[in-house]
């Protein structure tokens, strides 16, 4: 704010405020204008051109500006640096004033000058070289302590040679006033502060709509809080050990250095406080500092790791600056809390791209039959989803020693035939190859910019693989596709942005989303749900071969060297399978395990028991060797809901091979087998329902028997219901529909859609169902009861949509209350007209349950009057149809229209009617309709 000058006269300057006054300077509104005017006295009597006064912060015992009249006061109200350095600094050092009168002429004032107009904008540049000579007085309380330093500055040399007396007598009885003042003034920065953070992510939120990427908001808002000379903020990947540039912005002004600037993650302060996962403060010109900075000249740092909800590393925050004590504890509180708040977004916008590119990769993949084509699709989804100018895939050969090109699409097919690289060869692809690290490059056509990264990218400064035309930037961006073993599959890369702009951080997250989705895609025909259901299917009515599958697929995805599966029957385990070279006999292998060994120990605890090394005195009493020459084995718990179903072991020759990663494959594996052998048992007691292409129609009857029963309405709901469930061409399939008894006057009612049809829909819906016929009796809330469903499709790896509602009679009529996840809304036809949707889109979880990492729910409620209809489908209603979603229920609105005051069995028999209609004759997937009416008929 530029100071406004006025005349003072000599009454004026006289005029001191009464001792009574004093408590008035609490309020910060009355401090500065009081100040304004001491300050402009001090001008008018001294002839100076500047003045500004600081006072001592008493919590971090920093001086801090809070007051500048005269010229280029404006530089000060919006620069911290000069406050508390120089001429202040040493006169509240040494406790005394400080008169310099030849301040040019000084070889350690024209140091200092040089460095300041180095680091700052011209502004301040200006501002010292309008003055000669300098005063700084030291204002004390009644108890000697300095309070706060007055700086007045003078055109002239020599020109403040009697201007101490003068100021000291300005603000002689002003000391308990300030000394009164300063920690309302510290409260109320510190107030003003969270506004400017609140407004600041504010901005962030706005400016997500736009081209701005969040990350560069981000350090936008971060550099104008904390007034840092410059911040960046630095990115870490899981593929990676280090850290990459994702944004850059300087205090006042500069061009964003290279994209490609990386650090590595295990040393320096950056790699401190990510490891850490704590805030540090490093003073570099400190003698015991322990790191170092990471640009010529810089004093202090202040570094905030950004880590996700789920715990981990994104990366960190950096405010630099080239002043020492430029972060007091008050400001890096703050900050801390700001970058809480930063890393919430991050997480948020990495699993937001994360889980849009999944979706958009398993749309492309669906109709992938063979390699050749997943790859081509995978180039051209990337393509699209970047967008980029060419887009490349090489794969690795057998021998691990060269990239071979694999797929190509846009302008890298002009580039890019028949490519191939090998590892050890100089080049972008081969270091992204041996360094297994995303590599994102802001103009690769730059010599200068590729030697940060490594001297070895390049032939004399040209890169031979970039997907530009002459003349034109060359953004570059690639990563390695890896299995989930961590072996190295190949490399992905894109150039050159559609829009002529570089790759940001969202490119280099969604890339790697793409490639890891490729992987998993290439080891779906081996271990994953989908392969091994379908696979279960077509030998459903052989249990042996089935367990044998299982091992197999286990087996292949840990690389294990023998292994056996062992089934729990009543209360002992019995082995079904195995394969390896056995040093025991094949019965003894075959008998009940009687609670020995490792594999009783993990059905004994229900946890994963994993042994390094056999040979470790710890194992010797546990281990009982089965197969030959084995080293290390781990045991997987079969669980089902909680409960034990059989336990998987694997064992290799090698010392400690069972990682992890394996564990957590062999453990996703369990869940399918835990869902085979309950369905199995189900089988055993049941064996007409699984006869049921020869026996459709028995088959058919009895599953409709033991899995679905009649709507339990209690009298005193006054509820009237009908359901009509119809599996697509089979006698089972994927929905799922059950109502319950809470008490004598509510009712619970779910409607549950696993993925898929026949036995693979049936797979996913069984978990499900069990799930909610454990824990619906327990609970009065939607939310924690469809919250336990999803930790069951979770638990098991299975997909599919919920919705579970409850109606209450109340006086005067009825309360319906639910929570929905990602499935069709509930349609409520009130007797009296119109229709609304239920729940509020806003309370429903948008993504499938069990393909998200985390469902978000809530429950909406409604009130329900005598003669309302709620009317609950699947998606088999409308899958059929042309019409978008919204469009079917309006149309099936029109087509009820007749009937609306029919009974129910009426309404719902005519909504199968339509979907019939509307699919050509044939449903195309499992549909299920409820129609409940409360009270009675309008008429």
């Amino acid at each position: 704010m530029r100071a406004r000058h006025r005349t003072i006269n000599s009454k004026t300057f006289r005029r001191r405020m009464p001792q009574e006054e004093a408590p008035q300077l609490s309020q910060l509104g009355l401090l500065k204008p009081w100040l304004d005017e001491r300050l402009l006295e001090v001008l008018a009597r001294t002839g100076g051109i500047t003045a500004h006064i600081s006072l001592v912060d008493p919590v971090s015992d920093r001086l801090m500006l809070v007051h500048a009249v005269g010229q280029h006061a404006e530089v000060y109200e919006t620069l911290r640096g000069p406050c508390g350095q120089g001429v202040t600094k040493r006169a509240a050092d040494k406790k005394r004033s400080i008169r310099i009168p030849n301040a040019q002429d000084s070889k350690e004032w024209k140091a200092a000058m040089a460095e300041a107009i180095d680091r700052r904008d011209t502004a301040y540049a200006a501002l010292l070289k309008s003055f000669h000579s300098e005063v700084a007085v030291t204002l004390h309380d009644l108890n000697g302590r300095i309070i706060g330093v007055v700086n007045v500055h003078h055109p002239d040399r020599d020109g403040l040679i009697r201007s101490v007396d003068t100021i000291r007598n300005a603000f002689k009885d002003a000391a308990g006033a300030i000394t009164k003042a300063i920690p309302h003034v510290v409260a109320v920065e510190s107030a003003e502060w969270l506004v400017e953070m609140d407004s600041a992510i504010r901005r962030i939120r706005q400016g997500l709509g736009t081209s701005t990427s969040l990350w560069e908001l981000i350090v936008r808002e971060a550099a104008r809080l904390s007034r840092a000379d410059f911040t960046a903020l630095w990115m870490h990947h899981p593929c990676s050990n280090e850290l990459q540039l994702a944004a850059f912005a300087r205090l006042h002004g500069s061009q964003n250095p290279y994209a490609s600037i990386r650090v590595p993650t295990t040393d320096g302060i950056k790699g401190a406080a990510l490891k850490g996962q704590a805030a540090i403060y490093g003073d570099f010109t400190r003698p015991d500092c322990k790191w170092k900075p990471c640009v010529a000249g810089l004093r202090c740092s202040y570094v905030i790791p950004i880590v996700a909800e789920n715990g981990h590393n994104l990366g960190v925050l950096c405010f630099n600056s080239y002043q020492t004590g430029d972060f007091p504890a008050n400001l890096c509180k703050a900050l801390n809390s700001f970058g809480e708040l930063c890393s919430l977004l991050i997480s948020r916008r990495v699993a937001e791209i994360e889980a849009r590119v999944a979706r958009e990769c398993q749309r492309s993949f669906q109709e992938a039959e063979d390699n050749p084509r997943l790859f081509q699709r995978t180039v051209e989804k990337a393509r699209r989803l970047l967008p980029a100018k060419g887009v490349s895939l090489f794969m690795i050969n057998e021998s691990g020693e060269a990239l071979a090109l694999a797929a190509t699409t846009g302008l890298a097919r002009d580039f890019d035939s028949d490519l191939v690289y090998r590892i050890d060869e100089k080049g972008l692809t081969p270091w992204v190859a041996k360094n297994g690290s995303a590599l994102r490059i802001k103009n690769s056509g730059n010599k200068q910019e590729l030697k940060r990264i490594d001297r070895g990218l390049c032939w004399n400064g040209k890169v031979r693989e970039i997907h530009s035309r002459a003349g034109e930037r060359q953004p570059f961006l690639a990563v390695p596709v890896r299995d989930h073993m961590g072996r190295l599959l190949g490399v992905l890369r894109a150039s050159d942005k559609l829009n002529h702009s570089e790759f940001f951080e969202e490119d280099t997250i969604a890339m790697l989303q793409i490639a890891r989705s490729l992987a998993n895609e290439m080891e779906r025909p081996k271990a994953t749900l989908a392969s091994l259901a379908s696979a279960i299917e077509q030998n459903w009515a052989e249990p042996q071969l089935c367990v044998d599958l299982i091992l197999r697929r286990c087996g292949i995805v840990a690389e294990a060297d023998a292994g056996s599966i062992f089934i729990l029957e009543g209360e002992v385990l019995k082995s079904y399978s195995f394969f390896g070279d056995l040093i025991i006999p094949k019965e003894a292998l075959m008998q009940t395990t009687k609670g020995q060994g490792v594999t009783a120990m993990c059905a004994r605890t229900r946890c994963i028991q994993v042994v390094t090394d056999v040979h470790a005195p710890e194992w010797q009493a546990i281990y009982a060797p089965c197969f030959k020459d084995i080293r290390s084995e781990v045991a997987v718990p079969i669980l089902f809901l909680g409960e034990l179903s059989g336990v998987i072991n694997l064992e290799s020759k090698k010392a400690d091979h069972f990682t992890q990663e394996v564990q957590d494959r062999v453990k996703a594996l369990a869940g399918v087998a835990a869902a085979y052998i309950v369905h199995r048992n189900m089988a055993e007691t049941n064996q007409a329902f699984f006869k049921q292409h020869k026996l459709l129609d028995a088959a058919e009857v009895t599953y409709k028997d033991e899995l679905f029963r009649p709507l339990e309405l209690p009298p005193e709901c006054k509820i009237a219901g009908h359901v009509i469930h119809k599996p697509c061409g089979s006698a089972v399939g994927g929905d799922f529909y059950d109502s319950i008894r809470i008490d004598d006057c509510t009712a619970g009612f779910v409607l549950i859609d696993g993925k898929g049809h026949g036995i693979p829909g049936m797979m996913h819906m069984l978990p499900l169902a069990s799930a909610f016929r454990t824990h619906s009796r327990d609970s009065r809330s939607t939310e924690h009861v469809l919250g336990k469903i999803l930790t069951a499709a979770k638990e098991m790896h299975v997909m599919g949509t919920a919705v579970y509602f409850i109606i209450t009679k109340v006086d005067g009529g009825w309360r319906l209350s639910g929570s929905c996840a990602a499935h069709p809304q509930l349609i409520i036809v009130p007797a009296k007209g119109g229709h609304k949707l239920f729940p509020r889109l806003e309370l429903a979880n948008l993504g499938q349950i069990g393909f998200v990492d985390e469902s978000q729910m809530g429950a909406d409620r409604a009130d329900l009057f005598d003669g309302d209809l709620v009317i609950a489908f699947s998606d088999g209603i409308y899958e059929g149809s042309r019409l978008t979603q919204r469009a079917v229920e309006l149309a099936l609105l029109g087509e009820l229209a007749p009937v609306l005051s029919a009974e129910p069995s009426e309404i719902a028999a005519a909504i199968e009617q339509w979907a019939i209609r509307e699919a050509g004759g044939t449903l195309s997937d499992d549909a299920t309709i409820i129609v409940l009416r409360v009270g009675r008929p309008p008429k």
